[in-house]
């Protein structure tokens, strides 16, 4: 009997539990679970092992990818959706020795459909480990395999990650044509796991790229629809990253509801130490306390990005320093980001460098975060 049965027998034993019962609690049909825990069925999708390994170790992240790993490996059949499936999972909750073992687990294999997909993965792993996002981007197209039916669903995984670097670029202008042809895709797909789990995702991107275009009413009616996931009893993650994006839509109007959905969403990813999203997160939090100068020495200085440092700085009337900081960034990336070039505008007292940032949010269709920099414009013409 493998680990996740065993774990599955301990933990109805001490719930007092019968199979029905529990088949009930994690959403999985009561005869699949029976076949699958008395080894009468080769292969429990993916998508239902996710969900049993959450309920038997909600709290250990390091169990939940373990379970997932070894079920993923021994599977006899259908691996290939599930891999699939499995690579969406991952993503979504933090699972990167999960993404890592199905990235070798594709290159290990010949096949011309495997090798596609290991490049698909390999760049989003390159994604979350920080690589430059401009040139990630770059890439993706020539991942895509156009006018071929058996390849729609990869489609959709390299548009997905072109709109997730159009959001860590702050670039929403082509976000809606990324949309479009996903949906079309999606259709194709004939895995109702896999199609959930995709259109999820892609309304979650929508919402955020929905509130950096400041169309505030959408974004609130895709956070309805995103809560009502099934998903969200199961994936505390996926949940604490909605609560991240509530609170940064609170950022400039009210400190105290997007420091209660910021700190929400943050517990939650401590705990489970997703390293993309926490760091998101964090960033999201101090941005907020440096903007309304409250709470400053809650403030790990260590934990800033250098050009919210910059920022902190400003605000305490240290603007060589934040001058010095925002050099280095435009030396070490070639150009300085709307956002920086705002910073960079207070640090110089120069009217021209925040029109020159408004002009740049707007050129992104970033009408969200451009309400920063006519703040900070209309503060300087005051003077």
């Amino acid at each position: 009997m493998d680990k996740l049965k065993i774990k599955v027998r301990d933990y109805q034993i001490s719930k007092n539990m019968t199979i029905e019962e529990f088949a009930d609690l994690v959403s999985v049909n009561k005869t699949t679970i029976s076949r699958w825990t008395n080894n009468n069925l080769k292969d429990l999708s993916i998508y239902s092992c996710s969900k049993i390994a959450v309920i038997v170790s909600p709290l250990s992240k390091t169990l939940q990818e373990e379970y997932l790993q070894i079920h993923l490996l021994n599977m006899k059949q259908r691996f290939f959706i599930n891999m699939k499936v499995a690579f969406v999972l991952g993503h979504l909750n933090g699972y990167d020795n999960l993404l890592a073992c199905i990235l070798k687990e594709c290159e290990r294999e010949k096949s011309l459909k495997l090798r596609r997909w290991s490049k698909v993965f390999n760049l989003y792993i390159a994604r979350i480990k920080g690589h430059e996002v401009r040139n990630l981007y770059l890439k993706i197209q020539n991942c895509r395999v156009d006018d071929n039916a058996d390849y729609s669903d990869l489609n959709v995984f390299c548009d997905i990650l072109s709109m997730l670097c159009l959001c860590d670029l702050g670039d929403f202008e082509l976000m809606e044509s990324y949309k479009t042809r996903i949906n079309e895709n999606i259709l194709q797909i004939t895995n109702s796991d896999l199609q959930s789990l995709l259109s999820y995702w892609i309304l979650e991107i929508w919402s955020y790229a929905m509130l950096r275009s400041n169309e505030l009413s959408e974004f609130e009616e895709c956070q309805i629809e995103l809560r009502k996931s099934e998903n969200l009893k199961f994936f505390p993650v996926m949940k604490a990253f909605l609560d991240i994006r509530s609170g940064e839509r609170f950022l400039f109007g009210d400190y105290e509801q997007s420091y209660e959905f910021l700190s929400k969403g943050l517990d939650v990813l401590a705990v489970f130490k997703d390293q993309l999203k926490y760091p998101i997160a964090l960033n999201n939090m101090n941005f907020l306390k440096i903007l309304h100068w409250r709470d400053i020495e809650s403030i790990d200085l260590k934990t800033l990005h250098p050009a919210e440092y910059a920022f902190y700085l400003i605000r305490k009337n240290r603007k060589k320093e934040a001058i010095k900081i925002l050099k280095g960034l435009l030396v070490k990336n070639g150009k300085l980001t709307a956002l920086q070039t705002c910073y960079m505008g207070m640090a110089l007292d120069d009217v021209n460098l925040i029109l020159k940032s408004i002009d740049m949010f707007k050129g992104k269709n970033d009408f969200f975060f451009v309400k920063f920099a006519e703040r900070v414009y209309s503060e300087m013409t005051k003077k």
